[in-house]
C-alpha cells in the first residue's frame, strides 16, 4: 500500500511539474521548418520557415544563424545583435512607423495547452533595438486571446488598444544589450494565443529620437526568448556569456560618426593583431582590412554608398560591433 501511495504522489508530483512549465512553443526561435530565405527576397514574411509561429500583422522576420546572407545572427539587415542563450535565432519587427499610423508588425502562436482561468501567470521576453532603427519606442508586450486574425496591410481598427496583459511602459532604447521584460497576471478566459508586438495604437505610444541621419523612420526591434509558465521560477532572467557578448559591442570608438570620407575605429588596448570588416545590412563584407600593434585603425570610407553599416572587429577570438553612417 505504500508503495502504491509513493507511485501515485509521484506521478501527481510530475504532473505538476510539467503543467508548470513553459507554455510557449519554441520560445527561443531555434527550431525551423527550413532555414530561413533572405529578407525581401521576393516573399512577404520568412517567417513561413519558423516552426510554431506565424506573423498576424505585415511582415516580420526571422533570423538565424544557417542563413548566410541577411538573416542571420549576428549581422543582418537591421544591425547586430547576439541571441540571448547563445542559441541561433530570433526575430525582428517593426514596431512604430512616424509615416503610417499604427502600422505594426507581430507574431503569434498557439500555447501548448490553455490558461486556466482564476490562475497567475509568469511573462517573460527579451526585446533590443536594432541599429537600423531611428526612433525607439515603448509598450511592447504579450497578448492573449482566443483567436488570432492574420492582416497583410495597415488597418488602425485592427490594433487592439491597451489589450496586452504583459508590456512595458519603459522606452527600450538599448541598441547593444538585451532589455529583459516580465510580469504577471491572472487569467480571466481560457486563452489559447499568445502575439508579441506593440498592440497599443500611436496616441498611447511614447517615442525617443536616436537618430535622424538613419533613413528609415521607424522603430525596429529584435525578440527572443519568450515564457509563460505558472512557476515564476520559470521566466526568470538567466545571465548568460552571450548577454556578455553582446555587451562588447560597446568598447569600440568610432569618429567620426557620421562619417563622409573617412572613420577611425578605436579599441580600449593596444592589440597585436586585429580584422576589420566592415558589413552592410545584406550581410557583405565591403571593407576587409588587417592590422598589427594597434589600437587605432583609420577605414576609407569613400567607396561606400551613404548608408548604416556594422563595423566588427576581431582580437584574439573576440569579436567587438558598433554601427557606422556614411552620409
Amino acid at each position: 500500500m505504500h508503495f502504491k501511495k509513493s507511485i501515485l504522489f509521484f506521478l501527481i508530483f510530475v504532473c505538476q511539474l510539467l503543467s508548470a512549465q513553459n507554455l510557449v512553443p519554441n520560445p527561443g526561435f531555434e527550431n525551423y521548418s527550413s532555414c530561413p530565405t533572405d529578407i525581401l527576397e521576393g516573399k512577404y514574411s520568412n517567417t513561413n520557415a519558423l516552426e510554431n509561429w506565424d506573423y498576424f500583422f505585415l511582415s516580420p522576420d526571422y533570423y538565424h544563424s544557417c542563413n548566410q546572407g541577411n538573416a542571420s545572427i549576428p549581422t543582418n539587415m537591421a544591425g547586430n545583435q547576439t541571441n540571448v542563450q547563445g542559441g541561433n535565432g530570433y526575430v525582428g519587427m517593426v514596431l512604430g512607423i512616424s509615416e503610417q499610423t499604427d502600422a505594426r508588425e507581430g507574431i503569434f502562436t498557439e500555447l501548448t495547452e490553455e490558461l486556466e482561468i482564476g490562475k497567475e501567470y509568469f511573462c517573460s521576453f527579451h526585446a533590443s533595438l536594432a541599429e537600423s532603427s531611428a526612433y525607439a519606442i515603448n509598450k511592447i508586450g504579450l497578448r492573449f486571446s482566443n483567436n488570432v486574425q492574420q492582416l497583410n496591410y495597415f488597418p488602425s481598427e485592427y490594433i487592439l488598444p491597451g489589450n496586452s496583459q504583459i508590456f512595458t511602459d519603459e522606452i527600450i532604447s538599448d541598441t547593444s544589450n538585451w532589455v529583459f521584460v516580465s510580469g504577471s497576471f491572472v487569467a480571466d478566459s481560457a486563452y489559447q494565443y499568445i502575439s508579441i508586438s506593440n498592440h497599443f495604437n500611436d496616441t498611447e505610444t511614447s517615442i525617443e529620437a536616436i537618430d535622424f541621419n538613419i533613413p528609415f523612420y521607424y522603430s525596429y526591434y529584435y525578440i527572443d526568448n519568450i515564457c509563460v509558465s505558472s512557476n515564476p521560477s520559470n521566466c526568470v532572467e538567466k545571465t548568460t556569456a552571450n548577454l556578455n557578448l553582446s555587451s562588447s559591442k560597446q568598447k569600440l570608438k568610432i569618429y567620426p560618426n557620421p562619417n563622409t570620407h573617412v572613420c577611425h575605429i578605436e579599441l580600449p588596448e593596444t592589440q597585436n593583431k586585429i580584422k576589420i570588416n566592415i558589413i552592410n545590412l545584406n550581410g557583405q563584407v565591403l571593407i576587409s582590412e588587417t592590422k598589427e600593434n594597434c589600437k587605432k585603425a583609420t577605414i576609407d570610407t569613400s567607396n561606400l554608398a551613404p548608408g548604416i553599416y556594422m563595423a566588427e572587429v576581431k582580437e584574439n577570438e573576440k569579436f567587438h560591433y558598433s554601427k557606422i553612417i556614411k552620409k
